[in-house]
């Protein structure tokens, strides 16, 4: 089995996100199906590169692009 694809995560623009919608932790994570103290960690930038079906299902749930809530290489350096 190939490995899960990656992608570094920008964790202060989901929590960005998530916050304009008035939407807790909590409830983001339901919709997008993962655990709390994961989410948490994304939006700290403590997880490192979450999977990328992850970042698919954040920014459907956020309405956004996934070009919006990952750290483009350019942006990094």
């Amino acid at each position: 089995m190939p490995p899960t694809e990656t992608l570094p995560a920008n964790g202060t623009r989901i929590r960005e996100l998530r916050r304009k919608r008035a939407w807790t932790l909590e409830h983001l994570a339901k919709r997008v199906e993962i655990g709390v103290p994961y989410l948490s960690r994304i939006e700290r930038g403590e997880r490192p590169e979450p999977a990328e079906r992850v970042i698919i299902r954040l920014a459907r749930e956020l309405g956004v692009a996934v070009d919006e809530i990952v750290i483009r290489a350019e942006d990094a350096a």
